[in-house]
């Protein structure tokens, strides 16, 4: 099996085990620019994602509330921030700091499923 195909198959098992939670706020332009690159991600490997924050839910293609349990206790340092969170939503780790690229993005996940 090729390297590549053993990589979309980790990250697509990872989608069954994890979803993915977009933090964004409403004027933030890399928010904006993020939002199409965490969509194509989570097509290419089945993740669901889940959008927290106070955007406007017509200018995002995810569900999205104003918090989630998860984040009430943490302190977003800069936006957007996504993260993986186990499917019993008790555990959350930080997947993108910030606006990344679809190969940053990808090649984190992939590094992350090693751990």
């Amino acid at each position: 099996m090729h390297a590549q195909d053993q990589e979309t198959q980790q990250l697509k098992k990872l989608s069954q085990e994890y979803t993915l939670l977009l933090m964004v706020v409403d004027g933030c332009r890399f928010c904006k620019i993020f939002i199409p690159t965490v969509e194509q991600f989570a097509r290419d490997y089945g993740f669901q994602v889940q959008a927290v924050g106070n955007m406007d839910p017509s200018k995002i293609p995810f569900p999205i509330v104003q918090s989630h349990k998860l984040t009430n206790d943490i302190e977003i340092q800069g936006y957007p921030a996504l993260f993986l969170v186990d499917t019993n939503q008790k555990q959350m780790w930080l997947l993108a700091p910030g606006q990344v690229s679809l190969s940053w993005l990808k090649k984190n996940a992939v590094d992350w499923s090693h751990k």
